[in-house]
């Protein structure tokens, strides 16, 4: 019998709305899985029954889904009216509520690409839009003027360490032709779309002051990619200075990807 317990009761009240018209018709589930005391259960009962508590349910949905459909608006948008029961679904899923945005948008990335894959889901792009946006906002949020200033000591150096994708670049793999995608989506066009298949690659490039978005040949982008997974492929001198004269790829530098870490922000 802790303030913790009732912290924790009210706290999932307030996360599901379909609890709190439970809960009114029959709290006996609640009060069996938290040890509440009497008077604990009677404030429970009253603050769930005040005016109050429904919007305190819209502001938590307001407060989770915000960085979903911040940081992932095309992948909202492609999901249409399954947006609202999938969001459900994930929350069903993962009640543990995680305001960093950073985390909350991976999460929900990755329960959607499962569902994909569970077969539940049957929408042609949509997992490639979410690498997609996966991709742009891992660049939108990196240190990008401290990483540039980094790489230029390391070429400074000229010490010959492991190849490795530039840190500011990211290859994103389409099975389905993605110029058209992506100008379907800044169309507002809603799915399903006549989409060619195959295999193509994006490259996303923040070296700049914009982010630059441009497919790549089929063989580039299967290189790159090797390379950003460390499986480093077998290349002539000649090929890696092109490469990196191109400043598609760098030597690795501990300090330069150690900026590249898992960003939190809220």
């Amino acid at each position: 019998m802790t303030l913790q317990e009732f912290q924790r009761a009210l706290g999932a009240l307030i996360a599901s709305p379909e609890l709190c018209r439970s809960f009114i018709s029959n709290p006996e589930p609640i009060f069996d899985y938290y040890d509440l005391s009497p008077r604990e259960q009677q404030r429970l009962k009253s603050v769930v029954l005040q005016q109050g508590m429904s919007t305190n349910c819209s502001l938590y949905r307001t407060n989770r889904i915000t960085p979903i459909y911040t940081l992932l608006p095309k992948t909202c948008f492609m999901l249409g009216a399954e947006l609202v029961p999938q969001i459900e679904r994930f929350w069903e899923c993962n009640q543990d509520t995680d305001m960093q945005f950073g985390r909350e948008m991976h999460r929900f990335a990755g329960f959607i690409i499962e569902q994909i894959k569970l077969g539940r889901i049957e929408n042609r792009g949509l997992e490639e839009i979410i690498n997609f946006e996966l991709a742009v906002n891992d660049l939108r949020f990196l240190p990008r003027h401290q990483i540039v200033h980094e790489l230029q000591s390391v070429r400074q150096k000229h010490e010959p360490t492991r190849p490795r994708l530039n840190p500011l670049m990211r290859v994103v793999v389409f099975r389905h032709e993605p110029v058209t995608l992506l100008r379907q989506l800044t169309a507002l066009r809603p799915p399903p779309y006549d989409l060619i298949e195959g295999e193509f690659h994006l490259l996303l490039d923040s070296s700049g002051d914009d982010l630059d978005v441009k497919q790549i040949d089929s063989r580039l982008g299967n290189l790159l990619q090797s390379i950003e997974s460390e499986i480093l492929p077998s290349l002539s001198d000649e090929d890696l200075k092109t490469l990196m004269d191109a400043g598609l790829v760098v030597y690795e530098d501990q300090k330069v990807f150690g900026l590249t870490a898992p960003y939190l922000f809220s």
